[in-house]
């Protein structure tokens, strides 16, 4: 889909963005990764997480808070894949 209102530059930073968070959380354990999707990119709460991944809410909780304190250690340490690991183009 092409947004008018962004131009060309910006669309290539978000689609670059978007591929490297994708690669990160690819990265993950599935039940981190997946329990991150639910919670940031499909907005659920915690206890709708827990029903959806059959898990306790204090385990929907660790699920999300361990894949936010790995994700922030890979960043730290400045392991972000570079857009050709993303599949960007350059």
């Amino acid at each position: 889909r092409i947004d008018w209102q962004v131009g060309p530059l910006e669309q290539l930073l978000a689609r670059e963005t978007s591929n490297q968070v994708n690669e990160l959380l690819a990265r993950l354990p599935e039940v981190q990764a997946d329990a991150l999707r639910l919670r940031f990119f499909g907005g659920l709460t915690f206890p709708e997480i827990a029903a959806a991944m059959r898990c306790s809410e204090p385990g929907a909780k660790n699920r999300v808070k361990t894949g936010l304190l790995t994700l922030s250690k890979w960043l730290v340490a400045g392991e972000t894949p570079t857009p050709r690991e993303s599949g960007a183009l350059r």
